[in-house]
């Protein structure tokens, strides 16, 4: 394989796979359009940090701190949790101004009271670095659906991902990600939690063109969910309540 530097890269063993034939071979695969869900499927639960030592490289290569890893899925990395709120107010698929703010408001509430270490980034702006750099060290990603929330690849293994949908819209496109990397995902219909046994009785994609509107995304009290998230200082342990 050639690369971009003019060298060629070697590989012992590639697999190229055929999307038609895995979704043709595998319902679950076919139903929501991901044709690698059904190996994740089978994962143990906690998976095994396979991802790790890729992320690990790839920080070293950008000349960025390595984090340490968590002792349990929910552990906050240091002693006080990191959250970041992915903004996409500048992009066709938002919050309202009203939502946004307020989701902001308690943010910064819970950095004031010392609960939390906030970060804000506006990933349509950033180069890739900056991007890695601004969740490497997170223990909540928060964000609407989109492809932004790839970016939890680069937090460490037992994270938190809070997915935001339009109502009546449902994707797994970043929660097989999140299963896969070993964090909890939390999908949120406007002001509550969709659980798992809700959207594993849907037969596959749920609404998805509604996600690609332009609607404004109604979360009008997504403030109290992330209040009620427990960050105690002494432990760091975060916990749905």
């Amino acid at each position: 394989m050639w690369s971009i530097s003019g060298e060629w890269i070697g590989f012992e063993k590639m697999v190229i796979v055929d999307r038609y034939a895995s979704h043709r071979h595998n319902p679950i695969a076919n139903e929501w359009n991901k044709m690698s869900l059904p190996i994740f499927e089978e994962l143990p639960s906690p998976p095994p940090p396979f991802f790790a030592p890729y992320r690990q490289n790839l920080l070293q290569n950008l000349h960025l701190s390595v984090s340490t890893a968590r002792g349990r899925v929910g552990k906050a990395l240091n002693d006080v949790p990191k959250i970041v709120y992915f903004d996409r107010q500048e992009t066709s698929r938002k919050l309202s101004d009203e939502d946004n703010d307020g989701i902001l408001g308690v943010l910064r509430d819970l950095e004031k009271d010392g609960k939390a270490h906030v970060g804000v980034p506006h990933l349509s702006e950033m180069g890739f670095k900056n991007q890695v750099k601004a969740v490497k060290d997170a223990d909540i990603i928060i964000g609407i659906h989109g492809n932004g929330l790839t970016d939890q690849m680069w937090m460490p293994e037992g994270g938190m991902v809070i997915e935001l949908f339009i109502p009546d819209a449902f994707l797994r496109d970043y929660q097989v990600l999140s299963q896969a990397l070993g964090h909890r995902h939390i999908a949120i219909w406007n002001d509550r939690i969709l659980p798992p046994s809700e959207w594993k009785d849907i037969d596959g994609q749920m609404n998805p063109t509604l996600m690609h509107d332009g609607t404004l995304i109604p979360v009008s009290k997504i403030e109290r969910l992330i209040q009620s998230y427990n960050i105690r200082h002494g432990t760091s342990e975060i916990n749905l309540l």
